[in-house]
């Protein structure tokens, strides 16, 4: 019986440690540049479904991430406000590769009955683009940064705007 208790107590606090992931907050309260308000939406990693109902964008952030081909106003054309993450080729002609990993810490969607069409994502990035002797064009690393969503006339969610620190 014992034994029973100890693996319902266990799965119960790993469950916790994952919907709840406190952990992330060290990396975004160590900086002035977030109001408790944004690091309020990283507390909870949100319901699995709104992993689904946002997987536009991370497609469409995933695209833009890799993208070494476009120009700056293509990107813009493209990827929208995610446009900041392609590293555009008028600007880093000499990129040839690039690397990048995205990861979702949380996603907060109709947060309130009067917000309904507003939603929060909280992602952390590293992204480098390499030119041909291997050496970094341009980069960021372990940036965590507020993507703010919204819906458009289709239902479908779309990045609105993003807040990241210096």
């Amino acid at each position: 019986m014992a034994c029973k208790k100890t693996v319902i107590v266990t799965l119960v606090i790993v469950l916790l440690i994952y919907l709840f992931p406190i952990w992330h907050l060290i990396t975004v309260t160590s900086v002035d540049f977030y109001s408790a308000y944004d690091v309020f939406y990283l507390v909870f990693r949100g319901i699995p479904t709104n992993r689904i109902q946002v997987s536009n964008i991370v497609q469409t952030a995933e695209a833009a991430f890799s993208d070494i081909e476009s120009t700056y106003d293509e990107a813009k054309e493209k990827y929208g406000v995610l446009s900041i993450y392609a590293t555009p080729s008028d600007y880093y002609s000499g990129a040839i590769t690039e690397n990048h990993k995205l990861r979702i810490w949380s996603i907060i969607l109709n947060p309130s009955p009067t917000a309904e069409h507003r939603g929060y994502m909280w992602v952390y990035y590293s992204s480098e683009a390499l030119d041909k002797d291997g050496n970094v064009v341009c980069g960021s690393w372990r940036v965590p940064a507020l993507w703010y969503l919204d819906k458009d006339d289709d239902g479908e969610w779309y990045v609105k705007d993003i807040k990241e620190g210096p």
